[in-house]
This record gives C-alpha cells, structure tokens and sequence, in this order.
C-alpha cells in the first residue's frame, strides 16, 4: 500500500511539474520571443546566418535560437531522468519537437564540429543528444545525426568553419570527476 501511494504521489508529480513547464514556457515573454525568433529562422531558413553573425540581428537571432533549442534539450532531459512526465508532453507537442529537430539539425551538426586544442576536428555528439534521442524515439522522421566526416578547410575562411564569438571548443567532459 505504501509503495503505490509513493509511486503515486511521484506520478503526480510529474505530471504537475510538466504542466507548470508548459504553462509556463506558453506564457513567458522570453520564450515567445525565442519561440518567434527560431520559427522566423526556420520559415525563411536563416540558419546559415547563425554559424558566424557578424550584425546585430544575426547575433541576437543566434542567441535566441540557442536558448530555444536549449529548452527543448532541456525539456529532453527532464524527461529521460523522469522529472517530467514523457506521454503528457509527447501529446501536446510531439509534432513542433520533432519538426523544430529537423529544422535545426544541419545547424546543430555544424555546431557539433569544433576545432580542438591542437587544431584538429573535434565531434561533440553531447551537444542537443538528450533532444535528439528523445525526437529520434517519437518519429522515425526525426534526423539521426552521426559525426561522419570533419567540415572542409575551405581557402576564403582560414581554418575552415569560422568559431563564432563565444563558441570557443568545449571542454572535455566524457571523463568520471578526479
């Protein structure tokens, strides 16, 4: 008796806190506006303007795409780790998750591509991977992004694809804490 009302409880839970994510994600100004910045991105397929903005509008049409994509990462990770409920959000937004993968996913495999320390290619498959394997188990249309090969160095960008302002390569983090 005891452990199904702790396991109902933790349902409850669950489905309370996606409800409050939905809510409140539907009703905050900063995702309706991140919201209108990567549907524009996505309508017009301005991605190729985020891999190296060099005006305002392309730097804040970057920003806001990545804290877009950030939430669904988020919202992915809630719901591997059980926090949010997994059949609740599917339902209501199954369809946009899956789209907004696919939409993004070139622009994600090339932020996956980084130069490392020593100047060589270096694939971070952990980048949006939790949002991957989420819309990858919801759709077979979901994109499955693989490394494949590096970008090419391409003679009018010195050492290939340019790293944007702030993308500097990331740490190592596959290794256990010292």
């Amino acid at each position: 008796m005891a452990r199904a009302s702790i396991k109902n409880a933790r349902d409850t839970a669950r489905l309370k806190a996606t409800l409050d994510l939905i809510e409140k994600a539907e009703s905050s100004d900063f995702y309706l506006r991140i919201n209108a910045s990567f549907t524009r991105v996505r309508r017009e397929n301005l991605f190729d303007r985020l891999d190296d903005p060099n005006d305002v509008d392309s730097k804040a049409l970057r920003l806001d795409v990545g804290a877009y994509l950030n939430h669904y990462e988020l919202v992915a990770i809630g719901i591997e780790n059980r926090i949010l409920d997994e059949a609740m959000y599917r339902l209501w937004m199954a369809g946009p998750f899956v789209r907004d993968w696919n939409a993004a996913a070139d622009w994600i495999q090339r932020e996956r591509w980084r130069r490392g320390t020593a100047e060589a290619w270096v694939y971070r498959d952990g980048i949006y991977a939790t949002y991957q394997t989420v819309a990858c188990r919801w759709s077979k249309e979901a994109r499955r992004l693989v490394a494949g090969a590096p970008p090419v160095d391409t003679p009018d960008v010195p050492g290939g694809t340019p790293i944007s302002p702030g993308d500097e390569p990331l740490p190592d983090t596959s290794g256990t804490p010292g």
